[in-house]
C-alpha cells in the first residue's frame, strides 16, 4: 500500500507506517458456484458481500431465507440432486446478484480514477444545493438562502 500512487499522493511523505496485518480475504460479489450435491453454501461464505461497501449481513440474511425454503422444496420433493441446489443459486442471484456487477464496476472506477468519486460528489452537491434553492425560490417566504 506504501506504493500504491494515490495513496502515496494523499497522505504525503510524512506518514509512518506500522506493522502489517494479516487478514484474511473477503470474497466479493459471489463465489462461481455456491451449490454442489447436498450442499448450499451462504452469505459471507459464498462471496454475497458487496463489492462497492463491503456490506453482507442483508445478502447473509437474504441467502439464508432462501437456502431454507430450497430445503423445504428439496424435503418435499425427496430430490437432493445437483440440480436441485442449483435452484438456490439462480434465486439468489435473482434476489440480489445483479447489484454485485454494478458495484463491482463503480468499486472498480473509483479505485483506478479516484478523483470520479470527488466528481460525484460535486454532481450531488450541485443537483441538492439547485433543488434546494430552486424550491426555496418558489416559496415567497422561505429566507433560505445558497451560495455555490
Amino acid at each position: 500500500m506504501e506504493q500504491h500512487p494515490y495513496i502515496k499522493a494523499a497522505i504525503g511523505s510524512g506518514c509512518e507506517w506500522s506493522e502489517k496485518r494479516i487478514v484474511a480475504p473477503i470474497r466479493l460479489g459471489g463465489v462461481p458456484r455456491a451449490y454442489d450435491r447436498q450442499l448450499l453454501i451462504l452469505g459471507d461464505a459464498a462471496g454475497y458481500v458487496d463489492p462497492l461497501t463491503g456490506e453482507g449481513i442483508h445478502t447473509a440474511m437474504i441467502s439464508g431465507q432462501i437456502a431454507a425454503n430450497t430445503t423445504i422444496e428439496m424435503f418435499s420433493k425427496h430430490n437432493y440432486s445437483i440440480d436441485a441446489c442449483r435452484a438456490y443459486s439462480l434465486r439468489c442471484y435473482d434476489a440480489f446478484g445483479f447489484e454485485f456487477v454494478y458495484s463491482y464496476l463503480a468499486a472498480h472506477v473509483i479505485y483506478y480514477i479516484p478523483i470520479s468519486l470527488d466528481a460525484i460528489a460535486c454532481i450531488g452537491m450541485l443537483e441538492t444545493n439547485t433543488s434546494i434553492s430552486s424550491s426555496s425560490s418558489s416559496s415567497t417566504t422561505s429566507s433560505l438562502s445558497l451560495s455555490s
